[in-house]
């Protein structure tokens, strides 16, 4: 199917979803026209940017109204001296470490344990996770009962643990040739990955990364991320208005207050390659990435390696030390 068909029927299908989940249907139906509008576009591609950007405008507006005044006015942490050379590393597997992981995410937890140094890694599943963090009643009956999903309750649970513990949050598919909390680009209030967008129209425009946070203790930056999907739940949505949900959040930050927009606005750029290992994996040999200005990369755990040598597998013998000949 066509990529760009493949994602307005998701637009539609979410739309569709959203009736009976406690979402104004004064929301619902603004998607809705937005949906109509774009068919106006004769690509695809275009109707489908226009309907992505369509949504965000209107959810942009929607939590402003909803969540703005919870916006802190001034940013806070707690500066704990030498914490960057010890911090923790939180890596988060739902499913449990001890079964059958996926390959990437297996080649990505194994690399960690090499680069890692003095740094503790807690690697958090449904076994330990709830050990680390309290959530609200209501947050925990909402996921119990499904309203949202796994990937939804590791940004509820990132956001908890960086702005009480703080640390370097990585996702599992995230590969890290050299310790991962010195090559992530800090300011003095948090961490991330900013690249230069490879995309239009994407709600972070690539200025950070979920996947990869780092925070200092008691960061009310991170405390709003979380406060404010635990309301937003708190309040009776039964599903969430869009998989990154936490970057629209970030977003609302971003617009309202001006010391956090100019610590985005002038952290660097860093890890320009970020995304490139994923698409070079399934390649030939010849295809790998160079590693000199790229030392943290974020895969797919969906990625299956065949029999034939691939970029993959020269990658699992460099990792390993093994002869690449």
């Amino acid at each position: 199917m066509n990529p760009s068909l493949k994602k307005i029927l998701v637009y539609q299908r979410d739309i569709l979803r959203f009736v009976g989940k406690n979402i104004p249907y004064k929301l619902i139906l603004r998607m809705q026209w937005s949906v109509i509008k774009a068919m106006r576009f004769i690509s695809l591609p275009r109707i489908e940017y226009s309907c992505r950007v369509g949504k965000q405008r209107i959810l942009n507006d929607y939590l402003a109204e909803r969540y703005g005044d919870m916006v802190p006015q001034t940013l806070s942490f707690r500066n704990v001296e030498g914490f960057e050379d010890t911090c923790p590393i939180w890596v988060f597997w739902w499913q449990g470490w001890d079964g059958p992981l996926p390959p990437v995410v297996d080649m990505c937890r194994n690399q960690l344990k090499k680069v890692a140094g003095q740094h503790e890694i807690i690697w958090l599943d449904k076994h330990n996770t709830f050990d680390y963090v309290t959530l609200p009643a209501a947050v925990r009956e909402a996921f119990d009962r499904g309203d949202f999903t796994i990937t939804h309750l590791s940004d509820i649970v990132r956001t908890a643990l960086l702005a009480t513990h703080g640390g370097l949050w990585l996702d599992s598919t995230m590969l890290t040739l050299t310790d991962p909390v010195r090559a992530v680009t800090k300011t003095p209030m948090w961490g991330t990955i900013k690249i230069h967008p490879l995309t239009e129209g994407e709600i972070s425009d690539y200025r950070w990364g979920t996947f990869c946070l780092f925070s200092y203790p008691d960061n009310n930056v991170m405390k709003f991320f979380y406060d404010a999907m635990c309301r937003y739940i708190s309040d009776g949505h039964r599903m969430f208005l869009d998989y990154l949900l936490i970057d629209f959040f970030m977003e609302l930050l971003y617009r309202r207050n001006q010391e956090f927009r100019h610590i985005v606005d002038t952290l660097p750029y860093s890890h320009e390659n970020l995304h490139l290992l994923e698409e070079c994996l399934p390649l030939p040999p010849p295809y790998m990435p160079d590693f000199q200005q790229t030392t943290i990369f974020k895969l797919n755990r969906r990625f299956v390696p065949g029999a034939e040598e691939t970029v993959y597998h020269r990658l699992l013998k460099m990792l390993d030390g093994r002869p690449m000949a």
